[in-house]
């Protein structure tokens, strides 16, 4: 059985990681991500990491097309 989800207003996620964290310091991102989000999204990217499968279905366009497709090559194939 496969779920398969629906985000009818995607968005993309931007993420960065920080060796630590320190009050008063700044803080100097190492790595910085960028994934299809969205509820739909998220819920399948969930799902299969639980070990589930699942479809995400969104519409792309526009500038996000690229970063979207850029993403979906690396791991939105569910």
């Amino acid at each position: 059985m496969s779920i398969v989800t629906l985000t009818m207003n995607p968005a993309i996620d931007i993420s960065a990681t920080v060796p630590r964290v320190t009050p008063i310091h700044k803080l100097r991102c190492t790595t910085v991500r960028r994934e299809a989000g969205g509820g739909g999204v998220n819920v399948a990217r969930v799902v299969v990491r639980l070990g589930g499968k699942a479809h995400a279905v969104f519409p792309i366009g526009g500038g996000h097309r690229r970063s979207t497709a850029e993403t979906r090559g690396r791991r939105m194939c569910w």
